[in-house]
């Protein structure tokens, strides 16, 4: 989690475990599992919870200064990417009859957005990296069996459900589309002007 009082992020070490790291993992492994987590805590430290405190974790954010340390045109350049993000969500109905709340899911979407960019940008500078395995492995880390029942009750959590931490995620990415050959015809197409980039 991202604590903006003493502005670090901070990762537990009951989390560091088999399915988030180890010292056998390939770097596809390393960077699709907790390198991602780390990517999605440090942009925290950019929403407009985390943009409240400065570089020391004073709060800086007042009733005459709204967006902390953000230069406003900054923070409006922000939240129109975030409106891209809740709005997309508001068109997933992820269980009969219920909709997702994109008001209420976007800021932990756009911080796995940011986490996964985070990585792929690590990933330019990899020789020979495997991108169907760091794909795989961002599935991996999300993948966990649920009912219906269950569904219904979280799909209007701030974070989105698993599934769709995946193929959402996964979607806002060239990557993604040359790894598999993805084109228009395929359920997991997104029009390259509907992709959402944060960061």
């Amino acid at each position: 989690y991202y604590m903006g009082i003493y502005n670090q992020f901070l990762i537990l070490s009951a989390f560091v475990n088999d399915k988030t790291f180890s010292l056998d993992m390939s770097e596809e492994q390393r960077l699709a599992r907790l390198g991602e987590i780390i990517g999605h805590e440090l942009t925290h430290g950019f929403d407009p919870n985390g943009i409240k405190y400065d570089k020391d974790g004073n709060l800086v954010a007042d009733d005459n200064n709204p967006n902390g340390w953000m230069p406003a045109a900054d923070y409006e350049a922000y939240m129109k990417r975030a409106e891209k993000v809740a709005d997309y969500f508001n068109s997933i109905i992820p269980v009969p009859y219920g909709r997702c709340d994109g008001t209420a899911m976007w800021g932990e979407a756009s911080a796995d957005i940011g986490g996964m960019s985070i990585a792929l940008k690590i990933a330019e500078d990899i020789d020979g990296f495997d991108y169907d395995e760091f794909f795989r492995n961002h599935s991996i880390l999300w993948r966990q069996q649920s009912t219906l029942i269950s569904d219904r009750y979280d799909y209007t959590n701030e974070h989105p459900l698993s599934h769709l931490r995946i193929n959402v995620t996964n979607q806002q990415f060239d990557e993604f589309y040359d790894t598999y050959d993805i084109k228009e015809v395929d359920l997991m197409y997104l029009a390259p002007e509907n992709r959402i980039k944060i960061w």
